[in-house]
């Protein structure tokens, strides 16, 4: 077995819940191992879970085009390159993500995100703040006293993005002049209002160190380890002629396709030009 490799700090430096999903994440998940139930190519379905326990396990589906994660914090299928464990690279990137979404009929992205009663008060302060340096003080004080008595009073609900333009077209309709048109658009502020989810952001991060997972798995193995060189169009070395036989092996046990060429000795690589998954491998008898 292959224990999940841990997120780091850099992973989430972009993300809306930073050191929150380091910790959280890194606590659930730190007995996790990878099974792998199904690796063909671009076909591969991968199981991350501690031993004995289904408390957070979350698995890894791919397919041309795909990567569908699914388990205890939400299910999420994502659509861009051929493969997809090429695309979830680097730091978590919540919002270029998002935008690959496949989740119903508008893609998902909206369930991705939610309102945040704190971003919508600390946007409400850095406003009136903005705005309130130039005015006199008079209109500067019957403005702050609207915001206090109709958005930021105890039995005033702003605890939904609705409850909360609710309570500023109240506080609006106090106000007259130009500080009641101030928020005639307000509705266009909401988008500020809201953060990626805890659980959307999760699932990224899960997608992300079980690739590494993944890829660490493979390169344990030597014959694992030049599979994914090649997929990842990189030349390799072969000093033995066993070895070029048991890459044969693997790979025609993964149906992929093989043509032979004599070329420099020790040398594999794709073809040019070559369909996803189609090798192009020295003659072993070249090695002989």
């Amino acid at each position: 077995m292959t224990n999940l490799h841990r997120l780091t700090a850099a992973d989430v430096d972009y993300t809306d819940h930073g050191a929150t999903l380091l910790r959280r994440f890194n606590s659930a998940t730190e007995d996790h191992q990878l099974t792998v139930l199904h690796d063909d190519g671009l076909y591969r379905h991968l199981s991350f879970r501690a031993p004995g326990s289904s408390f957070y396990w979350f698995d890894l589906i791919t397919w041309p085009g795909n990567l569908t994660i699914t388990g205890d914090m939400g299910t999420w299928t994502f659509r861009r390159v051929e493969d997809m464990f090429t695309f979830f690279t680097g730091y978590i990137n919540s919002g270029y993500w998002a935008e690959k979404l496949q989740n119903g009929d508008t893609g998902g992205q909206a369930t991705a995100r939610e309102y945040d009663e704190d971003l919508f008060i600390k946007w409400l302060g850095e406003d009136f703040w903005e705005t309130s340096r130039n005015l006199d003080q008079k209109t500067t004080t019957i403005w702050w006293k609207a915001i206090k008595d109709y958005v930021l009073d105890d039995w005033v609900d702003t605890g939904s993005a609705n409850a909360a333009l609710s309570a500023m077209s109240s506080m609006s309709d106090a106000l007259n002049g130009a500080m009641a048109a101030h928020y005639a658009d307000v509705w266009e502020a909401a988008e500020g209002w809201e953060q990626y989810t805890i659980h959307f952001e999760w699932c990224l991060a899960a997608i992300v160190t079980g690739i590494r997972t993944y890829k660490a798995h493979k390169a344990a193995d030597p014959i694992g380890k030049m599979m994914a060189a090649l997929t990842e169009q990189k030349d390799i070395l072969m000093p033995t002629k066993a070895q070029v036989e048991a890459l044969h092996k693997e790979a025609m046990e993964r149906g992929f396709g093989l043509s032979v060429m004599k070329g420099r000795p020790g040398t594999l690589r794709l073809a040019p030009g070559a369909v996803p998954g189609e090798l192009l491998v020295i003659d072993p008898a070249a090695l002989a």
